[in-house]
């Protein structure tokens, strides 16, 4: 009899599953505004995670070792979750506090990854950690506290919010209006409404955003939030990481201002004026008026010339247009697949172009419309003063199919809506819609 020998753990395997689940996990975090990810993606993004952290768990040691190598040499929120739960996972203090001091020399890109690990732990684990970080009272541990605390349903007191609004640190400042919001907690209105004056903006944005919920639909929101978008775009510009928080966080505010527009009585040309295009686009696909599909078409046209009869068309730096086909899609329900009405060798060439900018990046797998295809099936919906989410009125029952079936984008969207329309004893889940 031939016999083969094994290794009970092959090393680079286990390397592969700490890469792979950092991966998917950031897939996942990164998704909440997704144009192409579906319900269906994420829960497939979440069997992925969970069979990679399965694989390292079972490796023991070794799974250990490799997740702890990739944490301390790519720095990143994936391998700052991996890490966490695996220590959790083995329920090892001397692994969890090796996490927290990764974490601590480097919270700018690792924090949020540890705390979506921590709020994955059962009650009575995340509470111990909860205490021990209050007690701790620095301003990281209390910054972690008030996000993780936010999963609870035992709300915290009254006077740890009111000290945490008044803290001298502003991480500290944003986390309580981000607990408030995720408790919704409509009594701190006021409290949020005094932080639009923050000295930081990044206080001021939180500030601005849990309002965009709260208050949502409010006559008053719009405004609100326009004066906190206004100084975002006079901020001075930054680069690298900061840059893309500063840009990310602009875009949140955008999108937020269109969902809260309507009940404003504002003049959309205010925003027009104000905001480049692609930024347009994003608040005309939130805001849901079809009265404004004029407007996307000439985005979508602008700059282009048709050359032949076979779809292919000379574009002159126009990478808003897949964007507002995009937008045009979420307004209408108009399958923006479909063959029939993309420009197929456009989408070719566009391939071939290297990511460069934001715009191009938000673009991404988007397609290049068929204007004179689309056109015609727009000037049925333009008519329609009623706002509109994939071409039908926002009502619960349309709101909640969406949410269940819908890519991410059009998922938050619907959620936002059923938390505008929810009854005083409700509770809608916004854990994955916020920030």
């Amino acid at each position: 009899m031939v016999t083969t020998d094994y290794p009970a753990v092959i090393t680079p395997l286990v390397r592969q599953h700490a890469a792979d689940a950092a991966f998917y996990w950031q897939q996942l975090n990164s998704s909440r505004l997704s144009a192409l990810q579906s319900a269906e993606d994420i829960t497939v993004f979440q069997h992925y995670l969970q069979a990679n952290l399965d694989g390292l768990r079972i490796a023991g040691d070794e799974g250990w070792r490799q997740a702890l190598q990739a944490f301390k040499r790519w720095k990143t929120q994936g391998e700052a979750y991996v890490c966490t739960r695996l220590a959790y996972q083995f329920g090892d203090q001397e692994k969890l506090d090796t996490c927290w001091q990764l974490v601590t020399s480097m919270p700018e890109t690792s924090l949020e990854g540890h705390i979506a690990a921590l709020i994955t732990q059962p009650t009575d684990i995340l509470l111990a950690r909860l205490r021990t970080l209050y007690t701790a009272g620095d301003s990281l541990s209390l910054h972690v506290f008030l996000l993780a605390s936010s999963q609870l349903t035992q709300l915290l007191a009254p006077d740890i919010l009111q000290q945490a609004f008044d803290h001298d640190d502003e991480n500290v400042r944003a986390a309580v209006c981000h607990y408030v919001v995720q408790q919704q907690q409509l009594t701190w209105l006021p409290h949020l409404q005094a932080r639009l004056n923050d000295q930081s903006l990044m206080v001021r944005y939180s500030a601005a955003v849990a309002i965009g919920w709260l208050a949502a639909g409010q006559s008053t929101t719009f405004a609100q939030l326009w004066t906190v978008i206004e100084a975002y775009q006079q901020a001075p510009s930054r680069k690298g990481l900061a840059g893309l928080q500063h840009t990310q966080r602009l875009e949140t505010l955008v999108r937020l201002a269109g969902q809260n527009f309507a009940a404003s009585g504002d003049d959309i040309n205010r925003v027009f004026a104000a905001l480049p295009p692609y930024l347009t686009v994003l608040f005309l696909a939130h805001a849901g008026d079809a009265r404004q599909l004029p407007h996307l078409l000439a985005l979508c046209g602008e700059n282009a010339q048709a050359e032949s009869s076979d779809d292919t068309v000379k574009i002159s730096n126009n990478a808003v247009a897949p964007l507002a086909f995009w937008a045009i899609h979420v307004l209408t329900g108009l399958n923006m697949e479909d063959s029939r009405y993309i420009l197929l060798a456009m989408n070719h060439i566009d391939d071939e172009n290297a990511v460069t900018d934001r715009v191009s990046q938000l673009s991404t797998g988007l397609y290049w419309p068929n204007l004179p295809v689309i056109t015609p099936l727009c000037q049925e919906k333009i008519s329609t003063s009623a706002p509109l989410l994939l071409g039908q009125p926002i009502t619960v029952a349309h709101c909640q199919a969406v949410l269940a079936t819908g890519r991410q984008v059009e998922r938050y969207i619907a959620n936002w809506h059923l938390f505008r329309q929810r009854t005083a004893e409700q509770h809608i889940d916004l854990s994955k819609d916020i920030f």
